[in-house]
């Protein structure tokens, strides 16, 4: 998100825009919270950094800040909206930006991001034997990546790496990740056109045999590149799974 937000702080400044107004959200709650917001703040190279309603919060990031830090009251009326109205109106903007068409994209023809899939194809029977034993599920790809391996497993269910053992660890050589292909539905990606411009996509699904993917888009141009992200929606667009390799 933060690379994101400079990327899109920088282009807007590259376009002519006097200056650029980031909302974060109110929610901060806990450490990594709190770290999220300075890391954004120094990402943007913020030159001030406005506070709404909390003095804590206020002293806390005036300390980390190098930026301007102020302070300023809440306002005498504000919308204060519970988790599960925040989760639904987060489903309603999922659903406002993916729906509208579907797509096929090559991914042998464009640049991948963000994917185990992208990496080297690798064949090794013995290693895949080996997993299949373990795990009760066939194995559909193997790729290999700079310091491991990538392995995609045609389950439903999610395969943690930690139930690759023994034999099969010293045969992939390195660290082991494990994708299932039930995890790949629904994972958000981005399209990127030729202008670096990237584009809402829902991931629908991936012929494996043929490296095409299907996705929910609006965007029908051309696609230079795809970021596969680490958030899956389930069928009512509400999140499901964060912060993994999903595809």
């Amino acid at each position: 998100i933060v690379t994101a937000v400079a990327s899109l702080r920088a282009r807007a400044r590259g376009e002519g825009a006097a200056f650029v107004a980031v909302d974060t959200d109110g929610w901060v709650k806990g450490w990594s919270a709190l770290e999220y917001k300075i890391d954004l703040a120094r990402g943007v190279n913020a030159d001030a950094v406005v506070v709404v309603g909390d003095p804590e919060l206020y002293g806390f990031l005036e300390k980390s800040l190098e930026s301007n830090v102020y302070y300023v009251r809440s306002p005498s009326v504000q919308a204060v909206r519970g988790v599960d109205e925040r989760r639904r109106l987060r489903s309603e903007n999922y659903i406002r930006f993916l729906e509208g068409g579907t797509r096929e994209v090559s991914l042998k023809s464009v640049k991948i991001q963000g994917a185990c899939i992208g990496g080297t194809p690798f064949e090794d029977e013995r290693l895949k034997a080996s997993i299949e034993s373990q795990i009760g599920s066939p194995v559909k790809l193997i790729t290999r990546y700079p310091g491991g391996v990538c392995i995609i497993v045609d389950s439903e269910r999610q395969v943690e790496p930690h139930e690759i053992k023994g034999a099969a660890r010293k045969l992939a050589g390195g660290e082991v990740l494990v994708v299932s292909t039930g995890s790949m539905k629904g994972v958000l990606a981005a399209l990127v056109d030729a202008d670096g411009v990237e584009h809402p996509a829902l991931l629908v699904d991936v012929d494996l045999d043929t490296m095409t993917a299907t996705f929910k888009t609006r965007f029908q141009g051309e696609v230079r590149k795809v970021i596969f992200g680490r958030v899956k929606l389930g069928e009512e667009y509400h999140e499901e799974i964060r912060g993994r390799i999903l595809v």
